[in-house]
C-alpha cells in the first residue's frame, strides 16, 4: 500500500472524491483498517493486519466477528531495525501457512522517504493458520528491487510470487511482478522477474499528476485452469482507486507478459457510498464457484473529512464465476471462459 506525504495526498484526495457513476463498490462492514488480507480454514476466518508494533492476527467463526479485538494476538513483534510494517498477506502453500509482509530496515527517526525506499518483501511461516508463527526473513526477490504486497499462487503444477515493485531504485512507478518459486519453498526463486503489469491503460492513469503511477495489492486467482490476477490501480489516497485484473491465455507461460491480456477498464470501483475501492482479498470457499472478497474503501460520508488512510473500512461482497456477465476485454482474443463477477452480498 503506498503511503506518501500526508498533507499533499489529504489536497488530492478531496479533489478527487467524486464518485464514479454507474459503478457497484456497496459492501458489508467487517472492520476498520486497510489492506485485508483473509482466508477461511475448516470454518474459521483468519485475518493478518501491521502496526507500528508488528503483525496480528484475528480468527472468528464469522467474518463480522473479526471486528472484535478480543479475537486478535500478535504473532510477530517488529525488531527496533525494521520500520514501516505494510500489507500482509496470509496465504496457505501446502500444507503450511505464510505471512509476506513488506518492511524497511531502518531506524525511526529517519525521514518517511529514506525509509520507504528501502521497502522489501519479508515472510513468517506455521504449520496452522492460527501460529504460531517464525519468522523466515528477507525473501531474497530477483534483482532485489523495492517490493510490497506480495503473495504466491499455485498454477499448473508450478508455483509463483506476485508482488508490486518498482523497475528501479527510484519512485514513480509501481508494476506487478512475478517470479517462479520453489514448490516446497517460497523463498527460493527458480526464476528472474518478469513483468505481469504496468500502468499504461487510461484507468490506470486517473490520478492527475501523482507522485507515482501505481499497480499493487496483486491478487492471484485460478479458476478452471485459468489464472487470473487481479490488482488496484491508481493512488491509494484518493477515489481513483480501483481493480483490474490480466488474465493468463489458455497454456500460456504465467513469466510471459505477452501472453496476458488486460481489462479494458476499471471493474471495480467508486459508487454513491464507498470511495475507492481497492486492494482486495479472495476468501475463496469449497469449489468457489460463489466466493467472498474484502476489501477497503472510504465511506462517502466520511470523505473530506480528515485523513483519507485513517478513514478507510474492511468490507466484504460476494462474487460469483458467470459467462452472462463476462469482463469484455477478451471478446476479440479467441479466449474465452468464465471471469469473476463482482456481485452484491
Amino acid at each position: 500500500m503506498n503511503k506518501w506525504m500526508k498533507g499533499l495526498f489529504l489536497g488530492i484526495a478531496l479533489l478527487t472524491s467524486v464518485p464514479a457513476k454507474n459503478t457497484m463498490a456497496a459492501g458489508t462492514y467487517i472492520m476498520d483498517g486497510a489492506d485485508p488480507s483473509i482466508i477461511k480454514e475448516s470454518g474459521m476466518y483468519y485475518s493478518v493486519q501491521s502496526d507500528n508494533n508488528g503483525i496480528h492476527l484475528r480468527r472468528s467463526d464469522t467474518l463480522t466477528g473479526l471486528n472484535s479485538f478480543s479475537t486478535q494476538t500478535t504473532v510477530w513483534w517488529k525488531p527496533a531495525d525494521l520500520q514501516q510494517i505494510w500489507a500482509p498477506d496470509l496465504v496457505k502453500i501446502n500444507n503450511e501457512y505464510w505471512i509476506f509482509f513488506a518492511a524497511s530496515p531502518g531506524q525511526p527517526a529517519e525521514s518517511f522517504d529514506a525509509l520507504n525506499a528501502r521497502h522489501r518483501t519479508y515472510a513468517l511461516k506455521s504449520s496452522s493458520p492460527g501460529g504460531p508463527y517464525t519468522y523466515m526473513g528477507k525473501v531474497q526477490l530477483p534483482d532485489d528491487k523495492w517490493s510490497i504486497d506480495a503473495t504466491v499462487v499455485s498454477y499448473d503444477y508450478k508455483h509463483y510470487i506476485v508482488w508490486s515493485g518498482w523497475a528501479g531504485d527510484t519512485n514513480g512507478e509501481q508494476n506487478i511482478y512475478i517470479a517462479q518459486v520453489d514448490v516446497n519453498n517460497p523463498m527460493a526463486m527458480l526464476s528472474g522477474r518478469k513483468i505481469v503489469s504496468q500502468p499504461r491503460e487510461a484507468w490506470e492513469l486517473k490520478d492527475p499528476n501523482p507522485p507515482a503511477r501505481i499497480n499493487e495489492g496483486p491478487q492471484p486467482i485460478v479458476k478452471d485452469g485459468r489464472l487470473l490476477i487481479a490488482f488496484t490501480a491508481n493512488g491509494s489516497w484518493g477515489s481513483n482507486y480501483c481493480l483490474g485484473y490480466v488474465r493468463l491465455k489458455a497454456g500460456g507461460d504465467p513469466l510471459n507478459v505477452t501472453h496476458y491480456a488486460k481489462s479494458d477498464a476499471c471493474k471495480f470501483q467508486s459508487s454513491s457510498s464507498i470511495l475507492g475501492p481497492g486492494h482486495h482479498s479472495w476468501i475463496l470457499q469449497g469449489l468457489y464457484d460463489i466466493g467472498l472478497m474484502a476489501y477497503h474503501g472510504v465511506p462517502a460520508s466520511q470523505a473530506g473529512t480528515g485523513d483519507w488512510w485513517q478513514a478507510r473500512d474492511i468490507l466484504y461482497k460476494s462474487f460469483s464465476w458467470t459467462n452472462a456477465n463476462m469482463w469484455h476485454s477478451w471478446e476479440n482474443r479467441n479466449d474465452y471462459g468464465p471471469v469473476p463477477v463482482l456481485g452484491e452480498p
